[in-house]
């Protein structure tokens, strides 16, 4: 794997891409109970942080490839919005004005976070 990692590295120096090292993490995949050893990767000379999950495009992915890291993060984000929603909904405020609260926030949070 170092080989490939030192390759890449040599590639995007080529073309002029800089590779943040203290950006980039490694994340081992086993799906076998028993753990194989593995050498630490490094950039640069400089060791790469070991993962067990890592949020791709707003996808969780873990290193045992199962969905419930991801499932309980989409969980936890939407019950902060509802949180706002139950508010409103005890304040009695009319249903299409919670709507539109909510959507409009949406788009808020959305752009925050990406």
């Amino acid at each position: 794997m170092q080989a490939v990692i030192n390759e890449i590295y040599d590639q995007s120096n080529y073309l002029r891409f800089t590779l943040n090292e203290d950006k980039c993490k490694e994340m081992r995949i086993q799906c076998a109970k028993t753990k194989t050893h593995c050498c630490p990767l490094s950039i640069n000379n400089k060791e790469l942080e070991l993962v067990r999950q890592v949020n791709v495009l707003g996808i969780i992915i873990s290193n045992d490839l199962r969905w419930n890291c991801h499932v309980e993060y989409v969980v936890k984000k939407a019950s902060k919005r509802m949180y706002f929603v139950r508010q409103l909904k005890r304040a009695k405020v009319l249903t299409p004005d919670m709507v539109n609260f909510y959507c409009s926030v949406s788009v808020v949070w959305l752009n925050m976070h990406h």
